[in-house]
């Protein structure tokens, strides 16, 4: 398969100024490289957001549509968005501030070179790019990788970071489970399974500036029976993910 163009996947909630600039990002690559966006938006979605997206649909010339979401859950925001993609692979960019755009065309430019497998940026393939050291989710993180790590032999070092492009084809046939936050870390542990080639690139990770995010901390536990759901499913592949850079 080749890359012919990504569906930027944006899922919104109560962002403002975080959500232009990455608006403004994706509007540098559009038509090269970014072929459609769709936002996503939910019943928790503030008028403030709402208004920021319909701003910005003229902007885009058509390439820009809203999708109202059928299922509660992050994870099923991005189910029902991965359905809808048109384009050869489909990324996933969070407004919230925490991922840097800046990685956009990083993230584009090696899905062209390995346009059959995932392209993931990495808070921790880089000393410093998360930019929070010492509080309580950085630890649970770090925890997280070395457990994931170690479970899948694998020596990829960021498995809980959305900020992805996959191969549009791939994430609408595999069968997904999850529906609340833990969908990105589903999204990771399926593919692996799979011996899907996974190649990470560094990007900086920064405390969202604005907005709450609706997660709670207790919700990472559903993390924990992913992992142990996942792990022990009989649908393997016989590769190994690797990391690039």
């Amino acid at each position: 398969m080749s890359f012919t163009g990504a569906t930027v996947v944006v899922p919104v909630i109560n962002e403002s100024d975080s959500l232009r600039r990455a608006f403004d990002c994706i509007r540098l690559h559009l038509g090269n490289g970014v072929a459609e966006v769709i936002v996503v938006v939910c019943n928790k979605t503030c008028a403030e957001t709402w208004a920021i997206c319909r701003s910005y649909e003229a902007l885009f010339e058509g390439t820009l549509r809203m999708h109202r979401q059928r299922e509660q859950g992050l994870g099923m925001a991005l189910r029902e968005a991965f359905l809808l993609a048109q384009s050869s692979h489909v990324m996933v960019v969070y407004a919230d501030g925490e991922a840097d755009p800046a990685t956009i065309p990083v993230l584009l430019e090696w899905a062209r070179r390995h346009p059959e497998g995932i392209i993931s940026a990495s808070r921790f393939s880089e000393p410093g790019l998360y930019e929070n050291p010492g509080n309580m989710k950085r630890l649970l993180n770090r925890l997280a990788q070395r457990v994931t790590a170690l479970a899948f032999g694998s020596d990829l070092t960021d498995f809980t970071f959305g900020y992805r492009i996959y191969p549009t084809k791939l994430v609408q046939q595999i069968q997904w489970q999850e529906f609340s936050h833990a969908f990105v870390y589903e999204s990771m542990l399926r593919p692996l399974l799979l011996g899907i080639e996974i190649l990470e690139v560094p990007s900086r990770w920064k405390l969202r500036s604005e907005g709450k995010s609706s997660w709670p901390l207790v919700g990472y536990w559903r993390y924990v029976w992913t992992l142990v759901k996942v792990r022990c499913s009989r649908q393997r592949g016989s590769g190994r993910a690797r990391k690039s850079l």
